[in-house]
């Protein structure tokens, strides 16, 4: 009766699961709807020429003993290379009425390990460039490092005079801003990005932060059309960024705050969800 029980309850979560990287003790997905792989080349210009990551190498690898659940994928230092898994069929994307979820969970000191004038995108997803239909989360470049989860339409739509980022005032660009992120060297923060009615129109899409269970911001009226050739979409993973990375899933729905709660509290994490 339990296990029933238990099935019942996470059952909706379990159907809108498309992807899950454990990292437990390999770089390969788990669970795919698409290519399991994660792929290592040496610049987004070279991605033509990437083949699967033979980890460890470069100051990646698997920690198999030292990640939120199990095992997780640790950058001792900046990466040498591009590290990416390909988003087609992985992540979910519609021209219309877009509904996705993207869950995973961080530990670092960002004002101590990460290198103090950079930028740091942990989880990018896009298959132009970071401003131009795009979604990731990142740290800012100087201390007191501030955490923003953002959502980036096409760039003729939120930049169509091309004016320069550092001219911009703020809140123009389309971030939500964590000015005190609750991020540790010895603990494990989960962080979830709920894209909510994308592609239709400034009234309607949504953008929500989640740390920790708990809501850190919502990013709404603005024109989130992106349009993707899903073929070339890539999910970038530790782009300037030191740490460690675990449990990365995505959902092909908008979860509710208790959904996103639900996957904050799984016993194993998202393996809970399947065998």
């Amino acid at each position: 009766m339990i296990a029933l029980l238990f099935l019942i309850q996470f059952l909706p979560l379990k159907n809108a699961l498309l992807f899950h990287a454990s990292f437990d003790s390999v770089s390969t997905a788990g669970m795919a709807a698409g290519d399991p792989v994660l792929y290592r080349t040496q610049a987004w210009e070279a991605r033509d020429d990437a083949h699967p990551a033979a980890l460890p190498e470069g100051g990646v690898s698997i920690d198999a003993h030292g990640g939120r659940y199990g095992g997780a994928l640790d950058f001792s230092r900046y990466a040498e290379a591009l590290y990416y898994f390909k988003a087609q069929d992985n992540f979910p994307y519609a021209s219309r009425n877009w509904n996705a979820t993207i869950s995973f969970w961080l530990k670092l000191d960002p004002d101590q390990d990460l290198v103090e004038g950079q930028w740091c995108d942990p989880i990018q997803i896009t298959s132009r460039a970071w401003d131009d239909g795009a979604i990731f989360v990142d740290f800012t470049r100087n201390r007191p490092r501030k955490f923003r989860f953002a959502a980036f339409a096409d760039r003729e739509r939120w930049n169509p005079d091309g004016r320069p980022w550092e001219e911009m005032a703020p809140g123009v660009m389309p971030m939500i801003t964590v000015p005190s992120p609750p991020f540790k060297r010895d603990a494990w923060t989960h962080v979830a990005l709920v894209l909510q009615r994308f592609n239709t129109d400034p009234e309607h899409a949504v953008l929500l932060g989640y740390l920790n269970g708990e809501s850190a911001g919502v990013l709404e009226g603005r024109d989130q059309v992106i349009t993707w050739n899903p073929e070339d979409v890539l999910v970038q993973i530790g782009l300037q960024f030191k740490g460690q990375i675990d449990d990365l899933a995505f959902f092909n729905r908008n979860l509710s705050l208790e959904e996103v709660r639900q996957v904050y509290t799984l016993p194993h994490g998202i393996a809970t969800l399947y065998p």
